[in-house]
């Protein structure tokens, strides 16, 4: 795991300049958003992860035993509308940045060290499919009672993944960027994503949900292809299953 960096006042002024500094400091004491967003303050500890020098964030890790230095994958997250509206920009684009360098397919604020109600998804159905987009305090709204079992793996959580049964669809609420209210229905594998990193908010992570034991990546991996296999099954279970409609071939990261 990437520890965040503290950095020293000549630090963060050979890193920004005078006016760079500024800037982030009045982006955190105004808001850059529409009326009603951005009135509160970053944290100190925000304050300084936005000011490295990078264009990426340490993705943090939780330890499954021993002393965890993820602490923060276990808290209830603050609204996100309320960080300054040059503070949260530069936080979107940062997490896009570290989510392109993943290769996962989604990303919420606290896997960076930001205990914020933000997530990034990458859109897998539809005509932005593959398309990043930023939810600010995204909710469920409703969710299917049909369930549906699948392999999830963190990029949070390394080198094990799990069954987690999921529902097979949910409807949102989120705010985007500009402060408008959207509406949306999510099914299949995006919705399992959209739950995934809706689950991060609220503190709660995949192995708190998972059936059976965590398995090697190399097993999740063979157990996804073995159940792409139709001539392998029997004639009346040929047919690809609903539980895995639009599921990628290997596994990704959330």
């Amino acid at each position: 795991m990437s520890n965040p960096v503290l950095i020293s006042r000549r630090q963060w002024l050979s890193a920004f300049g005078a006016a760079g500094a500024a800037a982030l400091v009045d982006g955190c004491a105004s808001s850059g958003l529409p009326a009603g967003h951005g009135l509160g303050h970053c944290t100190s500890a925000e304050r300084k992860l936005l000011a490295l020098s990078g264009q990426t964030l340490p993705i943090l890790q939780y330890q499954l035993a021993g002393t965890n230095l993820g602490a923060v994958l276990r808290q209830q997250a603050l609204s996100a509308r309320q960080l300054p509206g040059r503070s949260l920009h530069r936080l979107d684009r940062l997490m896009r940045a570290t989510l392109a360098r993943s290769g996962g397919v989604g990303l919420a604020a606290p896997q960076v060290g930001f205990s914020r109600r933000m997530v990034l998804v990458k859109l897998q159905t539809g005509p932005k499919t593959k398309q990043v987009l930023t939810c600010l305090d995204p909710r469920i709204l409703r969710r299917s009672a049909d369930r549906v079992d699948g392999y999830e793996a963190c990029l949070s959580i390394r080198s094990v993944g799990g069954k987690v049964s999921r529902a097979r669809w949910v409807d949102l609420a989120y705010y985007d960027l500009g402060g408008r209210l959207v509406h949306c229905r999510s099914t299949d594998w995006e919705a399992r994503i959209f739950q995934h990193e809706l689950d991060h908010l609220d503190g709660r992570l995949y192995v708190d949900l998972v059936d059976g034991p965590l398995l090697p990546m190399e097993e999740l991996r063979r157990r996804r292809r073995e159940r792409r296999r139709p001539e392998r099954r029997s004639p009346e279970r040929r047919r690809p299953s609903a539980a895995i409609i639009g599921e990628p071939d290997e596994v990704v990261l959330l």
